[in-house]
């Protein structure tokens, strides 16, 4: 059985989920890249322990895919459900999430869908 956000998002497929902890000063894999297909991020919700803030930025590979996210000591950073997405790697490139601060680390879940891409 289909979940409601399966059944809504029509031609996004399957959606999938994944779970990350990144420390200050990391970079670290999330979604490993598929050939021929674009990681589409559709939400995302991360916090930091109380050790200090986190600047999160997400890649395509090496490439930033955000500026550096901000995310209080103790607070989340919440992109809620967005079936657009909020941002996509390059075809075949992993989703990959930088931890710029000097302290503190972050904890997060986010929800993605691979989308097949021409060329």
């Amino acid at each position: 059985m289909a979940s409601p956000y399966e059944e809504t998002a029509g031609w996004l497929g399957s959606i999938q989920g994944a779970a990350f902890t990144v420390a200050h000063g990391m970079t670290i894999e999330l979604v490993a890249g598929v050939d021929g297909k674009r990681i589409v991020v559709l939400a995302l919700a991360a916090a930091t322990d109380t050790a200090g803030p986190s600047q999160l930025t997400f890649k395509s590979g090496d490439s930033a895919l955000t500026g550096e996210m901000y995310v209080a000591s103790g607070g989340p950073l919440l992109l809620p459900w967005c079936p657009a997405g909020w941002f996509h790697t390059a075809r075949g490139q992993a989703l990959n999430v930088t931890n710029s601060a000097a302290m503190g680390t972050a904890d997060g879940v986010l929800r993605y869908v691979l989308v097949p891409t021409d060329g």
